[in-house]
């Protein structure tokens, strides 16, 4: 079976995105951000975190996301996904 692969992009505030990620079968999301003000956010709002380091470094006030990488195909390695 061929696992697909989906991304979710919202502007939603946290109870109005989770309920679409549920509403949707997507409530085991990871969010992947490159700002760590956003990841910070999503995770304070229940969900898995990643952390994309690019030319922002990890703000030291804020508590360490789950996932950790320099790009996404890392993200996504480190999140045991393939990408093509």
């Amino acid at each position: 079976m061929r696992r697909s692969r989906r991304a979710v992009l919202t502007n939603s505030g946290a109870d109005a995105g989770r309920r679409t990620l549920e509403a949707n079968g997507l409530a085991d999301a990871t969010f992947v951000s490159a700002h760590s003000s956003d990841v910070t956010g999503a995770a304070h709002a229940g969900m898995r975190t990643a952390f994309v380091l690019r030319d922002e470094p990890w703000a030291s006030a804020y508590p360490r996301p789950g996932v950790e990488a320099t790009s996404l195909p890392g993200i996504a390695a480190a999140l045991s996904l393939s990408v093509r």
